[in-house]
């Protein structure tokens, strides 16, 4: 085992930056959640085609479903007219195709020259793009209907759905209205889980389409990009509000397999997938994903896999050293880099003129958000020279990085760590935004011991402690506690704008005494070229 971040971490912090920021209880969904049975996406097309039903009857009720769930926040817009005019084209025989008449969902960030394309951002609230992405167009021919364009986490650029857009608001969990549904595809996946539709569009970078389908209890799939170009299963450049063309993606996602098989097949023109026999199929457990889990995924983890052993699945161990590492290594510079030149070729090639990276990134309204584009819009990791950030590097650790995944091999581990926080889960609150906003920085933000100590003895962690250097040093601060007049005195004092990378507890000094975090040299060291190496500077306590 490495002592690399632990991807409790990463799913940690971000679920509770939701908590923090989530609107108040409105109580359990049971209503949304009554009709366990709901028809699959093939079921649905099929009751069409054999006049069943009619498609302006699927269409309507998936509209007035969405209507009377409103409050779930799951769309930004609703296509009312529109889809129900594409409704009775096909009820009229004037639109036909293997799915004609299913109503869908789409991901605001994937463009449709119907409907605006907002990524979940104030800037692009209006914008209107020239023409759909092929992989929805193929939809569409295909006689799927849009009901309208789902709500998301701002911009991409997390994986809460916490959006504090004022037109689109914290998507949350159709199970437990108090919780989160993951993200950033988590309009997507309410709107699926509150049986509002059978199947939709989301996207994924670093794991927007399956972190909501864990929330949320359906399916999500990363379709592969292989080297980022030719190798892609989806093509959709320039047509999707982009964080990286090399580990964007269009995914489908769904109430069943099924569901996102039969979408699957359309987007790519192939056969839809038929279900194999289980047994004597090897699934490789990688030992540093299944570690640091909450109990009670591990629980519901291990349940799965004694069921897949039963049904003659063939367990093998196999770790993968170094993920975390060459991930690292890959994902930081990326993650800088890639917005710089894929915003404004994105903006050329939908046709939205007049609006550039600046202004985006100015009106942003999410501060976890925020954070990030700081870092972007300044181009810093390139221009600071922080090691390792170089471009051409990245793609060099990219290619080691693909080389741990064995082709002829599956593998099964939990896709979140965690259950789904809710807005009273105030202890993470702090914590979680700070590694929140690191992360998605790029920042290498880890527990400063991996075995998760008892709260107790977390109390006098060595954490790493960051402050201005013109701050004085009260007498009588402990290493890892601060008086209230003391964190006064120290953030008057501090030249770091807090709000920018939103270092909280960290940057004062204080580690969280249930979660122990402290950030790593790199992620430091980036900091100190943030500031031109003058205003920060940081020491790790060792003793």
């Amino acid at each position: 085992m490495t002592a690399s971040p632990s991807r409790r971490d990463i799913l940690t912090s971000s679920i509770a930056l939701a908590a923090g920021a989530a609107l108040p209880s409105l109580g359990h969904v049971s209503s949304a959640m009554a009709d366990s049975n709901s028809p699959t996406a093939a079921e649905i097309v099929a009751s069409i085609r054999d006049k069943k039903m009619s498609a302006v009857s699927a269409v309507r009720a998936a509209l007035e479903r969405a209507e009377q769930l409103k409050d779930l926040n799951a769309f930004i817009i609703l296509n009312k007219d529109g889809a129900l005019a594409a409704a009775a084209q096909v009820d009229a025989g004037q639109k036909t195709g293997a799915l004609a008449g299913l109503p869908i969902v789409v991901k605001d960030n994937i463009n449709t020259a119907d409907m605006p394309t907002s990524g979940g951002t104030p800037a692009l609230q209006n914008a209107r793009p020239a023409k759909n992405a092929p992989s929805l167009q193929k939809l569409l021919d295909a006689g799927a209907i849009v009901i309208g364009k789902t709500n998301m986490h701002e911009l991409a650029f997390g994986i809460t759905s916490t959006n504090l857009s004022s037109f689109a608001g914290p998507v949350k969990n159709p199970y437990d209205k108090t919780r989160i549904p993951g993200g950033s595809s988590g309009g997507t996946s309410a709107a699926i889980a509150a049986r509002i539709v059978a199947c939709g569009l989301g996207s994924d970078t670093g794991g927007s389409t399956r972190v909501p389908a864990a929330l949320t209890g359906t399916v999500g799939l990363r379709p592969s990009v292989g080297n980022g170009g030719a190798q892609r299963r989806y093509d959709d450049a320039n047509m999707v509000v982009p964080i990286s063309h090399t580990r964007d993606t269009v995914g489908p996602m769904g109430r069943t397999v099924a569901d996102v098989a039969l979408l699957d097949s359309i987007i790519t023109g192939t056969p839809m997938a038929n279900a194999e026999p289980l047994r004597g199929k090897r699934l490789g457990i990688p030992a540093v994903l299944w570690s640091g889990l909450d109990r009670n995924v591990e629980a519901v983890g291990k349940a799965a896999r004694a069921k897949l052993a039963d049904a003659g699945v063939i367990l093998v161990d196999a770790d993968m050293a170094g993920l975390f590492e060459q991930n690292g290594k890959v994902s930081f510079p990326v993650a800088l880099h890639e917005p710089i030149e894929d915003i404004p070729a994105y903006l050329q090639a939908s046709g939205i003129d007049g609006m550039t990276l600046a202004d985006i990134a100015g009106k942003i309204a999410s501060p976890d958000v925020k954070g990030a584009f700081g870092a972007i819009t300044g181009d810093a990791c390139l221009r600071r020279g922080l090691p390792g950030c170089d471009h051409g590097t990245a793609a060099g650790a990219a290619e080691d990085l693909r080389g741990l995944f064995p082709r002829q091999q599956s593998r099964r581990h939990p896709v979140s760590n965690n259950g789904c926080a809710g807005a009273g889960d105030r202890r993470r609150e702090r914590i979680g935004r700070d590694v929140d906003q690191w992360r998605q920085a790029g920042a290498n933000v880890r527990h400063h011991d991996p075995q998760h100590r008892p709260r107790q003895q977390c109390r006098h962690a060595r954490p790493v402690v960051i402050r201005g250097d013109d701050a004085r040093r009260p007498a009588g601060r402990t290493r890892d506690r601060w008086s209230r007049w003391q964190r006064c005195e120290t953030a008057r004092a501090r030249t770091f704008d807090r709000g920018h990378f939103g270092l909280g507890t960290a940057a004062e000094g204080v580690t969280p005494r249930r979660h122990c975090g402290s950030a790593s040299d790199e992620a430091i060291q980036y900091l100190l070229r943030r500031t031109k190496g003058g205003l920060l500077r940081y020491a790790r306590n060792d003793g």
